[in-house]
């Protein structure tokens, strides 16, 4: 039934000192070591060998306590899996991230860091080397994927989309599907505009197209001034004009009013 090399399973038979049982449980796991996929099918032989017509529970007992005793000391959390996945690209994306602000951008709208991360990372400061800003944005990636395993997917998906960590994020996600059960991951929920207020609605807009938003202001002097009163204060629109820096620095300064 289990097709598997004779040569094997006489030698299984030939063991001395062994229980049926155990004899049984190291034919298994020559099926499940020899056969593609077979781990999926554990469940089945189980519920075959308990069968009436097999009638082999207290095989179907030993097996199954044989699996649990061996999920118990093999398995590694999923959180710790994904971590460990990040971790091992991390010196790769240190050396590849020539622009850590704008991945910070395109993280903050998949909810992969946070606005106060995204404010550090887009503070104007003279003093913050690319190397403090690579440290900040790297260290907020990983407390991310410790709390919550599935963003490492979303912030894959990001790197895959800069030409710069494009193969580091190919990398990952190859590993994230190799790793993370699909069936859990289909539970991740994306970006959306959710009930609420109006305000929270319009907030969550905001979010979802702020790298695109990022990208595309390049006047961003003009933007504020047609924006004053009606959406932005007199003191904001001081603020942008007075902003010393690249035009990126004074548009940080009019997103993050809006």
């Amino acid at each position: 039934m289990l097709d598997l090399d004779q040569r094997r399973l006489k030698s299984i038979e030939a063991h001395t000192g062994h229980t049926v049982a155990h004899k049984m449980i190291e034919m298994f796991n020559l099926w499940l070591d020899t056969t593609p996929k077979a781990s999926r099918s554990r469940r089945k032989v189980l519920e075959a060998l308990r069968k009436s017509v097999v009638g082999e529970n207290t095989i179907a007992d030993e097996y199954e306590k044989h699996l649990r005793d061996l999920h118990e000391t093999t398995y590694v959390p999923l959180s710790a899996e994904a971590v460990s996945i990040l971790r091992r690209n991390i010196q790769s994306l240190n050396e590849a991230l020539v622009s850590p602000v704008q991945v910070s951008q395109l993280l903050y709208c998949k909810r992969c860091i946070s606005e106060d991360t995204l404010d550090e990372m887009e503070r104007i400061d003279q003093r913050r080397s690319l190397d403090d800003k690579k440290t900040t944005l790297l260290t907020a990636m990983q407390e991310t994927v410790s709390s919550d395993y599935r963003k490492l997917k979303d912030i894959a998906t990001v790197l895959f989309d800069v030409e710069e960590t494009k193969d580091i994020g190919n990398k990952m996600m190859t590993k994230y599907k190799e790793k993370i059960p699909q069936d859990d991951d289909s539970a991740l929920v994306q970006p959306q505009e959710t009930a609420g207020s109006n305000e929270d609605c319009a907030s969550d807009i905001l979010k979802n197209h702020y790298s695109a938003l990022s990208q595309s202001i390049t006047e961003p002097v003009h933007m504020a001034k047609l924006l004053h009163d009606e959406v932005i204060s007199d003191e904001v629109l001081s603020c942008v004009i007075s902003t010393r820096g690249s035009v990126s620095d004074r548009r940080a300064v009019l997103l993050k009013a809006v």
